[in-house]
């Protein structure tokens, strides 16, 4: 297996890292390894956050970082999406 950006020892089936960067690669047309490496989010505390808990599932939670043109959502229920950040809509607000 080839080593991906920020790719920490989890298998490559279940890694987030390889799902998030498998799905960017696919959306700009290039090999998952061409991707520059993950400098924005600790690859092996994203693994562990969401790893499987034994005998119950996450309720909750998620985790937002910018990657490569895109916004990651991570979810606790393991769902990913992906947004390309000129898609995403920047509001003000008053403190």
């Amino acid at each position: 297996m080839a080593e991906l950006p920020g790719e920490s020892n989890v298998s490559e089936q279940t890694s987030i890292i390889w799902k998030i960067v498998k799905r960017i690669a696919e959306l700009e047309g290039v090999s998952p390894t061409d991707l520059g490496p993950l400098h924005t989010v600790d690859p092996e505390a994203l693994e562990q956050l969401f790893q499987p808990i034994s005998r119950s599932e996450r309720a909750w939670g998620q985790v937002v970082f910018d990657y490569c043109g895109y916004r990651i959502t991570v979810h606790a229920n393991d769902d990913i999406e992906v947004t390309p950040t000129d898609d995403i809509e920047v509001t003000q607000t008053d403190d």
